[in-house]
Parts: structure tokens; sequence; C-alpha cells
């Protein structure tokens, strides 16, 4: 029973307990040299704003900038990210010494640990919609930004911005359909700072594979909860709109379609929607989405 005195959101959705992830990030040798800083903010308009500004102004990277709420949160394109209580909202600002090629990568290396982490946490399983959303029970749940900041250097600073729906109860009539939360669909609150630790620990694998250029596991894990293999899609490419089977994603993270004529498509960027659900039977994947919408 709740108490009467206590706010029900709270109850269901207990503060982050930041002493206790600094002192977790502290006491992990793959966490110590991923995040140096822990920034917390109770509402901020976007946490990707925060660490792009933090790159552009030359700080040191290596910084968890994480929010309770936001009230500017975007995604790809510009597109608004619905974020209230009961989100877990939150940018990273690193430096990969890496090429921007190889930045598509570490955005799916955030998406493989978003499902690790809510697999380990909560016991379901969620899947990756390429190139960077997390559907779980036919409904999205998690969206993966990425944005470079440094133009024209070789080796830019890279922000990854991650908002989950943990905890929320309520979305704007506009995702009603299309967007859930991984409590709903568990049918009891989710502690975040599990989630966020899991998160952690499963990031800070892949990208230490992506520094030391050994990605054949990360893009192993990656392709076997990717959702969108076997579907048939149409991808709205610049200048191009493309539909095909979904076959493959390729070691940079491009998909591979195979169009009507047979022959196969490398698509880097696009958007994205599911024309069936049905697999096909050739290709094994993890879940069907259903709800063909753009990511």
């Amino acid at each position: 029973m709740i108490d009467p005195m206590i706010d029900p959101m709270t109850a269901i959705n207990p503060p982050f307990d930041l002493a206790a992830l600094e002192d977790f990030c502290k006491s992990r040798p793959d966490l110590r040299g991923l995040i140096r800083e822990i920034l917390f903010f109770e509402t901020i308009d976007s946490t990707n704003r925060v660490a792009l500004e933090m790159a552009k102004a030359g700080m040191p990277s290596g910084v968890l900038i994480l929010a309770e709420a936001q009230t500017a949160g975007y995604g790809r394109r510009g597109r608004t990210w619905f974020s209230s209580a009961g989100s877990l909202t939150f940018s990273l600002f690193l430096t990969p010494g890496q090429p921007v090629q190889t930045f598509p990568i570490v955005a799916l290396a955030a998406a493989s640990a978003v499902v690790s982490a809510v697999e380990k946490t909560s016991g379901v399983t969620a899947s990756i919609k390429w190139p960077n959303d997390v559907w779980l029970a036919g409904n999205k749940i998690a969206g993966i930004l990425s944005e470079s900041a440094g133009s024209g250097d070789p080796y830019p600073s890279l922000i990854v911005g991650v908002g989950m729906n943990v905890n929320t109860t309520c979305f704007p009539p506009a995702l009603g359909e299309t967007a859930t939360s991984l409590s709903a669909v568990c049918g009891q609150p989710i502690d975040r700072n599990a989630l966020l630790r899991d998160f952690l620990i499963s990031f800070s694998e892949g990208y230490e594979q992506i520094q030391q250029r050994r990605t054949f596991q990360l893009m192993q894990r990656v392709r076997a909860a990717c959702g969108t293999l076997g579907q048939r899609v149409r991808i709205d490419a610049p200048g191009r709109v493309f539909e095909g089977l979904a076959e493959a994603i390729e070691p940079d993270g491009a998909l591979r379609l195979r169009v009507g004529d047979g022959t196969r498509r490398t698509i880097r960027v696009g958007e994205i929607t599911a024309l069936r659900e049905e697999p096909d039977p050739g290709l094994t994947r993890r879940t069907t989405l259903s709800q063909p919408t753009k990511s």
C-alpha cells in the first residue's frame, strides 16, 4: 500500500540515487574511463544541448548529463521527444577518437545496450528498430540520438542522447498508438537506477570494442537484437525511396536492402516504415514490429 502522505509518482518512481551512481562508476574500471563527471538536472530543455555546448566550449569529455524531465527534447530531424517524470533521459559526452563514419555504430551500440539493460532489469525482450529506436510489444520505448560536435575535426566529439519510457504513465495523443513504457508492459514499476547501471555496463563494452576497432561481436549482438531484419520496409532516403526486404546490417551499421528486382542497396540514412508484419521465413529476428510507423 502506498503511504497517503507520499506523492504517488514518487512511490512508483523513486528519485535517482546520484551518490550511489557516482560510487558505482568510480568502482568499475570500464566505467572510470567512460564517465568522468555526472551532471543532474531536475528539469532541463535538452541534455543533448547541454552536452553540445560543453563540447563546443572545449570542455573535457566523459560526462553523463542526466535529467528527471526535459522540456524541449528532440530526436532525429528535430522531432520533439516527449520526456516527463518516469522517463530515463540522459546524454553522454564522449571523445571516441574515431572518424565520424564510425558514429552510426556507436548509436547502434547504445540501442543494443538499451535492449540488454531492459532484459536484465525487467526480464522482457525488446528489439532494435534500425537505425535508432528500441521497441517492445509492438511500440516504441526508447530512442537514440547521436550528434557530432566539432565541424572540420577529423576526430570530433560525439554526443549520444538516450530517452527511455520507463515508468511513464501517460503520453500525448499523437504518441498514444506508437509509444509505451517499460512499466506498462511489465505491469510494475521499474528501478531506473538499476536500468541506467545496466545500460552503462553494456554500452561501455561496445564502446571499448569500437575504440579498439574490433566490432565483430558488437555487430553480432546488434543483428541478433534487430527486429527490422526480415521485414519488408520502405525507406525514404535522401532523394530516393526504396522498398524491399531488410536483409542485414553491414559492419559499418548500414542497412542492406534487397529491392524488387533482386539487387541490393546499402542504406545509411533514411526514414524507415514497415510494410508488413510477417518476417521473411529465410531470416531470423527477435520480435515483430506492429503498427508500422516512421522512426
